[in-house]
């Protein structure tokens, strides 16, 4: 198993292209059924196929220095920024699982940069948040997301009644290839309590220095 997955990694040349990711593994997974001839509809039927990518996350993980936490593979970076939405307002609101938005507060809010991926778009409509609420913060003349502006929207939008949840900024935006200022923005969302997801749409790139440079030095 642990061979496979090391053969999973090398083929997709790390984290860098979900879709690759996705494919590989699933491509491994019906190799291993086919030759231990098991179901894969249950993990108790399945197993050990079924731990195949938990056990290739696992060993990405350390092939990139994260020693502790989890990961999951995803089709595609859209699905990623909507999978990271909707964590936040889980860990936020862990009742709306059960009571839906009977469990919310208020209307709820997401922040992102005027330069963002589109996918943020999808997310608040699938979400039921309404594109109306995905504030797009302004950005200088690189592209970058302004820090202050966000903590000004920020509080524009509780000033409102609304109730900020989520801010995603980008690694290398699509078009510019820009690279927000992280360490800051971190910050806005440490004052208002908000969860932080950042779209690393650059792939593998941060890996080598220049990247980690670009990202403040870690990942």
């Amino acid at each position: 198993m642990q061979q496979v997955s090391q053969s999973v990694l090398h083929q997709t040349g790390g984290v860098s292209e979900p879709d690759r990711e996705t494919k590989q593994t699933e491509k491994c997974n019906e190799r291993v059924s086919a030759v231990l001839g098991v179901m894969m509809c249950g993990v108790l039927m399945a197993c050990p196929a079924a731990s195949l990518p938990q056990v290739t996350m696992r060993h990405m993980r350390e092939v990139i220095g994260y020693k502790a936490g989890d990961s999951i593979l995803a089709p595609g970076g859209s699905i990623s920024n909507l999978y990271a939405a909707i964590a936040a307002r889980h860990k936020m609101f862990p009742e709306y699982k059960k009571k839906g938005l009977m469990a919310l507060p208020g209307q709820l809010v997401m922040f992102t940069s005027l330069h963002s991926h589109y996918s943020l778009m999808g997310a608040a409509a699938a979400m039921g948040i309404g594109t109306d609420n995905l504030i797009e913060v302004p950005v200088d003349e690189k592209g970058h997301m302004l820090p202050s502006e966000l903590d000004r929207l920020i509080q524009e939008e509780k000033g409102k009644g609304k109730v900020p949840f989520f801010v995603c900024a980008t690694a290398g935006t699509t078009v510019m290839g820009a690279f927000d200022p992280l360490h800051a923005i971190a910050d806005v969302c440490e004052k208002h309590k908000l969860w932080f997801h950042v779209d690393v749409s650059t792939g593998r790139g941060w890996e080598v220095a220049e990247g980690r440079g670009m990202m403040g030095g870690r990942v």
